[in-house]
């Protein structure tokens, strides 16, 4: 039945938007930053901020790509747990200026 509602405790899919960003490697995360990730995390093994199992290594403060003084800079990577990361990524889009 196609107007039948979802039962409780069930999320409608929504249409994913598709990437319309360049490619990993073209953005900067290619051999090398897996090459730090894998260092950084032997290093950092617990999130930050919930103390789960490091995933991802986080920019503290959001870079433009690979050309970016912050992209490999000491201090600006922070050890972050899937679901913080995602958290602490939606927080900086909101926070993100708009351009006009």
């Amino acid at each position: 039945m196609p107007n039948q509602l979802p039962t409780i405790g069930t999320k409608p899919k929504l249409p994913r938007t598709p990437d319309r960003r360049p490619s990993a490697a073209k953005r900067g995360y290619g051999r090398r930053w897996r090459r730090f990730t894998a260092w950084f995390i032997k290093r950092n093994p617990l999130c930050i901020r919930c103390q789960r199992a490091t995933e991802h290594v986080d920019h503290i403060v959001p870079v433009t790509g690979p050309d970016d003084p912050n992209f490999y800079k000491h201090g600006n990577h922070q050890p972050l747990c899937h679901r913080c990361h995602n958290q602490k990524t939606r927080e900086d889009v909101t926070l993100a200026p708009t351009s006009t």
